[in-house]
């Protein structure tokens, strides 16, 4: 048996990362932030945290708040009220089903329902954001009232979901003047419970099936691609497929690109059991094949990259080292920006308040037509 096989079974390390934390930092340095910048409220996030006590709780916990929030939600007396209730309710059912292994487990399959039934309130309620359901994707839109305003197409990270990366009541991108769409791709878990799986091609073939089927009145709309995390490798992928005229930028921010050695045999297993199940293989030894073949693909996409590119990354990434990061794009994508900013982990936690803001300004500026090349293409943020 591999060593890999051998440490993904290891639960017992999960539980007592869990037990002697107050949250979910000492896994995922700075991730407490990051929830709050996606829209999380700290209350919920004390409530839930305060009841972990090991793997097994910690769906329990996120459920058990989904519920008290749903209440909430349907004592409420207007529909601004209800919206934010439910739009808090599907956040903590989404957290829920995430760490529950088997898209057809029943804990897993009765918190995902409840999610869309939530979300489904939510967006009944909120009225300008709404979901579209594709045969290998589905993705939500909170559009602009301008026919020519530019898109900003989301890619979420392997344990990501949609619904909590749109950040509706104060998006950086919609306050900026784009329409803001967030996807889900094969292996992603909106399309792994109906048995879409990812391999090898398809997530770049969804991208583009979701930028053709979003209606786009002209010539004059710029469409720019944003992925986080995995996200970041599957944006340059489709970036690549779709090219210009309809994409006019690529941007990554939490950089999982080059070699993914790293994320799979050296972080914690729990990457390794996800992926294997997104893209519906068992068998190790053929999922580290895959993984060959995925790293020698993106470099192949990656040189075709021709236009702006932009990577927001943190100095102590635990998941894919700056070294791993700048030679990616030095070699790859020459004239592709690096933002790599100090002392900050994976999720960039420490600076999340700070960087979605200018992101979203350097975007615009490349769909104004204000971006020129730099000469020196990395820049190091003090934190």
């Amino acid at each position: 048996m591999k060593w890999t096989s051998t440490r993904s079974d290891q639960n017992w390390v999960l539980d007592n990362f869990l037990k002697l934390s107050e949250n979910e930092d000492t896994l995922h340095p700075g991730i407490l932030a990051q929830r709050l910048e996606r829209g999380y409220k700290y209350s919920d996030l004390q409530e839930v945290y305060s009841k972990i006590i090991g793997r097994r709780s910690y769906s329990k916990s996120w459920a058990k708040q989904g519920r008290k929030l749903n209440l909430l939600a349907e004592q409420a007396t207007s529909p601004q009220t209800r919206a934010e209730f439910y739009h808090r309710a599907a956040m903590c059912y989404g957290r829920a089903q995430h760490t529950i292994k088997g898209k057809d487990h029943p804990q897993k399959i009765e918190y995902y329902h409840q999610m869309r039934v939530c979300w489904k309130l939510f967006e009944e309620n909120h009225k300008s954001i709404r979901t579209v359901e594709g045969p290998n994707h589905s993705y939500v839109v909170m559009e602009q009232k301008r026919d020519d305003a530019p898109v900003v197409v989301v890619i979420p990270g392997m344990d990501q979901f949609k619904e909590e990366v749109l950040f509706p009541y104060n998006n950086p991108w919609f306050n900026r003047g784009f329409t803001v769409v967030v996807m889900e791709g094969p292996g992603h878990v909106s399309q792994l419970m109906k048995g879409n799986y990812i391999d090898v091609d398809n997530m770049s073939d969804a991208v583009a099936e979701v930028v053709s089927g979003l209606g786009l009145p002209g010539k004059a709309v710029s469409v720019v691609l944003f992925g986080m995390s995995f996200g970041t490798r599957w944006v340059i992928e489709a970036a690549a497929r779709i090219g210009r005229p309809k994409i006019a930028a690529c941007i990554g921010q939490m950089a999982n690109v080059g070699n993914s050695k790293i994320i799979f045999e050296q972080a914690q297993p729990n990457f390794r059991r996800i992926f294997m199940e997104m893209a519906n293989i068992q068998d190790e030894d053929k999922f580290d094949k895959y993984c060959d073949k995925i790293d020698k693909q993106l470099i192949k996409r990656a040189k075709q990259i021709h236009f702006p590119y932009l990577m927001v990354a943190g100095e102590m990434d635990e998941l894919c080292p700056p070294e791993q990061t700048i030679e990616f794009i030095r070699e790859n994508i020459p004239h592709g920006e690096v933002w790599m900013y100090e002392d900050c982990f994976h999720v960039m936690g420490e600076v999340c308040g700070n960087i979605y803001g200018p992101i979203a300004d350097w975007a615009r500026h490349v769909v104004e037509g204000h971006w020129e090349p730099k000469e020196e293409t990395i820049m190091w943020i003090i934190n």
